[in-house]
């Protein structure tokens, strides 16, 4: 098989995931090749690879094969453990279908010269095509989440109609987790949240690194959007209720006080 075929196999049969290994990040791709090969980089260190055959299995007297080990790793991550012992071996433990956990002792060397760039590209590639996946996932669901936002300001309008605020109040009262369900999702403020608790949730000293290169993520909202701070246009008891407004600017709760010329406003406007 010539250079370049061999080199585009390589690249489009690694299949690759993320594992966590002793709190840092690091990517296992899985290529069959006569066995199970695995391929094992992490951010700023050396790309190593190790192998299991049926064979080798088959004299450990392990009652499953390369096949089963590689979907195991590949839908199973949390059963998966790895570590790095010395002398280059690396342990391997996996929970079986059959409930029972096996351990392999694999010897593991560094993936060097033209070997490392395939790889490398692989990675590269697999990289990409989730970058594309997630970004148009992501761009679909934040306009589903506007939409879903509208229907539900549309509801609070009708149920408030219909004398339901204080359905919607004992539901959802001040500072329960159905009340910030009803907050209306803005992106810039999801994002900065989402950052800021990457970086402490975090135990990884390279992940939390490359966390804080996610600030380059947009967070400036909409050029047309102006926070507002509700006031009560009613004077009725039950729409006098702190519950009912949103003091912070940063929040937007469907919980505000609405007026009835609002709703009226709102109505005809459908």
């Amino acid at each position: 098989m010539s250079r370049k075929m061999d080199s585009e196999r390589l690249e489009t049969h690694i299949k690759w995931r993320l594992f966590d290994i002793k709190n840092e990040l690091y990517f296992v791709g899985l290529h069959c090749d006569d066995g199970l090969v695995l391929y094992i980089y992490s951010p700023f260190q050396d790309l190593v690879q190790t192998k299991i055959t049926d064979e080798e299995l088959h004299q450990a007297k392990y009652q499953f094969s390369t096949k089963e080990a590689m979907e195991i790793l590949l839908t199973q991550g949390k059963d998966v453990e790895f570590t790095f012992e010395q002398d280059n071996v690396l342990q391997l433990g996996l929970l079986l279908h059959s409930g029972t956990r096996a351990t392999l002792e694999l010897p593991y060397n560094k993936v060097q010269n033209v070997e490392r760039y395939d790889v490398m590209s692989s990675l590269s590639f697999w990289q990409m095509r989730s970058i594309l996946a997630l970004t148009s996932m992501n761009e679909e669901l934040q306009n589903m989440l506007v939409e879903k936002d509208s229907a539900i300001e549309f509801l609070g309008y009708t149920a408030k109609e219909y004398g339901g605020s204080r359905l919607i109040r004992r539901w959802a009262p001040i500072g329960s987790q159905n009340y910030e369900s009803l907050t209306k999702f803005k992106p810039g403020v999801w994002k900065k949240s989402w950052v800021e608790k990457y970086r402490w949730k975090s135990k990884s000293r390279r992940a939390a690194l490359l966390a804080n290169d996610l600030e380059v993520l947009d967070q400036v909202e909409p050029s047309d959007y102006r926070p507002k701070t509700p006031t009560p246009e009613d004077t009725e008891a039950e729409d006098a209720q702190g519950e009912f407004r949103e003091d912070s600017q940063v929040t937007d709760s469907f919980l505000a006080t609405l007026s009835e010329a609002e709703f009226s406003d709102r109505i005809n406007s459908q």
